[in-house]
């Protein structure tokens, strides 16, 4: 990992500058990947979030069986 990082700088440091344009298309994008990295992210805890709460709720029949 320290090696896949350690290149990745020097690639960043090494890498004479480039003159380029980017149009506001490809910032809208960017925008829109950010976005829905996020809220795949959020439907993902969720998910994960609602199983380990489900683990600690009595279920409905458990409850009746002790009002008995």
């Amino acid at each position: 990992m320290i090696l896949i990082l350690t290149g990745a700088l020097l690639l960043f440091v090494l890498t004479p500058s480039v003159e380029a344009y980017v149009d506001p298309g490809t910032g809208g994008m960017l925008v829109q990947l950010l976005l829905g990295g996020v809220m795949a992210g959020l439907a993902l805890f969720r998910s994960r979030f609602r199983r380990v709460v489900g683990w600690f709720q009595r279920s409905p029949r458990q409850a009746d069986d002790k009002s008995k």
